[in-house]
Parts: structure tokens; C-alpha cells; sequence
């Protein structure tokens, strides 16, 4: 897939940030879009309709954790535009906290939108893209997917799943014309840091002590795109998390002092007593 032009496009989480961005880059370049997310879609979208004119967008509520309605939405997808191209898997929600202050209710919800809200994404877009022979999945995973991120585990073990799953998936499909990539993106200026859930945690404090301002939305949204186009396995989004994952890789030593210094950031700003 060298273009977007003409594409079918099916992008979750698509009410902001990242979802939202991508709406309008693929409008941009031509595509035909069905944008769904949870929540109401139209007034955040305003600015897509600007784009529209290039492509053609349709959108719809959907909640990535039910199976039966993933089904539905990508064949109304397929039939609107006669085809589906892309999956931008994109939903996902945040979580921090230590696992000793994380509830069952708490792991239960991250891994159902972050992890079976993905497969759900899968399952529903494979049956159509194997029947055209062609497609591809990109699924949104995070740098806290890569290397340990202490105070964060239960969201790291969700988004070390996305990876794992891409990467193996990607080789299972490699023979049907479907190509699957997965992102990592680092600190992207999106409302998913205002929206996460802290469990025993000051967020103001934690949020001030990100060593980087981060990139914007449409940066984050055009390198997805690039690497979609480019079928490219992974797309680390950050010169600061790049340089972690490879030092994690190269020296597992290294990586575990680094994650030491995240723990102390994290404690600095806990407000309940941690459990023996």
C-alpha cells in the first residue's frame, strides 16, 4: 500500500488525540473514513470536515469491547465503500498506579478495552480483508509496551500484549497480502493523560515530571500514516523512547536502572503507604 487515496479506512478511538488526527490526515490524502469512537463523534470532528472534500467520511459510536458490535460496524464499513483497506486499531485507555493499589475491577477494564478491544479489531477486519486477498492492520500499542514502566504496570502489561500480538501476527499473515503494524508512540499532547485513571497517585505532580513537552497529534498521526503505507513492523515514536528500547535490548542491565529511576518519580508522588 503505497496511498491512501481511495482507501477504505476504519479508525477507532477517533473523538480526539491521535483518532481524531488521523481522521483528518486520511481525509487529506483522499481516503474514505468510517471514524467511530465511544463517545460522540461529530462535534470533535469539525475540523475533519474541512478535509473531507479530498476524501469521503462516515462515523458511528462503537465500543471496542463488544465483539458483536465490531463485527457489525466493519461490515458496514465494507459495505459503504465496497471494500475495507486499513484498520487503524486505535482505542485504548490509561491506567497508573502500583499494582498493590490496582483492584481486579481495575486490570479487568484496561484488558478488556486495551487488549480485547484490539483483538476484537482483528477479529472483525481479517474475514473481509482475506476475502479481497489485501489489508492492513495498524494497532496502537505505546513505548510502555517496550521496557518496564513501574507505577504503570498493568497499562505496560496491556500494551506489551498489542506488541506481542502484532509482531507475531504479522508473520501468521505474512503470505495473505495483509500486512500488520504496530505504534509505540512516547508523549503525544492528547487528553489521555487528563482522561487515565490514578490509583494512589497525585497526576498534576506525576504529569509535571514528563521529561519532554511531546509531539502533537498530526506529527504523531503522519508518522503512523508513513509507516502504514510502508507496511512497516514497528513504529517507535520518540527519540528519547527509542534510544531506551534499544539500550533495554542491548543491555537489560541498563534498562532496569532506568526503571528504577521511574519508581522513585512514581513514589515521590504516591499518597498511600506501599504494601509489604
Amino acid at each position: 500500500m503505497t496511498s491512501l487515496n481511495q482507501r477504505a479506512v476504519l479508525i477507532t478511538g477517533a473523538a480526539s488525540g491521535i483518532g481524531a488526527a488521523l481522521v483528518t490526515e486520511c481525509l487529506r490524502r483522499g481516503a474514505r473514513v468510517w471514524a467511530t469512537d465511544r463517545e460522540p463523534l461529530q462535534p470533535s470532528l469539525a475540523q475533519s470536515q474541512t478535509a473531507a472534500a479530498a476524501g469521503e467520511l462516515e462515523t458511528s459510536l462503537l465500543d471496542v469491547t463488544d465483539p458483536v458490535a465490531f463485527h457489525r460496524t466493519a461490515q458496514s464499513a465494507r459495505d459503504r465503500f465496497g471494500r475495507l483497506d486499513v484498520l487503524f486499531n486505535n482505542a485504548g485507555i490509561g491506567l497508573a498506579g502500583f499494582h498493590s493499589d490496582l483492584k481486579t475491577g481495575d486490570w479487568q477494564r484496561i484488558l478488556q478495552v486495551n487488549v480485547h478491544g484490539v483483538l476484537h479489531g482483528v477479529d472483525a477486519v481479517l474475514p473481509i480483508m482475506r476475502a479481497q486477498g489485501q489489508g492492513q492492520i495498524v494497532q496502537t500499542a505505546s513505548a510502555a509496551g517496550l521496557c518496564p514502566r513501574p507505577g504503570m504496570a498493568a497499562y505496560s502489561a496491556s500494551k506489551h500484549a498489542v506488541v506481542g500480538l502484532s509482531l507475531s501476527l504479522r508473520q501468521e499473515l505474512a503470505a495473505s497480502g495483509i500486512g500488520v503494524s504496530v505504534v509505540c508512540p512516547g508523549h503525544v499532547r492528547t487528553s489521555i493523560f487528563e482522561n487515565a485513571d490514578y490509583r494512589a497517585m497525585e497526576a498534576k505532580q506525576l504529569l509535571a515530571k514528563v521529561p519532554t513537552k511531546g509531539m502533537t497529534p498530526r506529527k504523531c498521526a503522519l508518522q503512523i500514516i508513513k509507516a502504514a503505507e510502508r507496511n512497516r513492523p514497528i513504529l517507535i515514536q520518540g527519540g528519547l523512547h527509542r534510544l531506551e528500547w534499544w539500550l533495554c535490548r542491548l543491555s537489560p542491565g541498563l534498562g532496569q536502572q532506568l526503571a528504577k529511576l521511574r519508581t522513585r518519580h512514581f513514589l515521590q508522588v504516591r499518597n498511600a503507604p506501599v504494601s509489604a
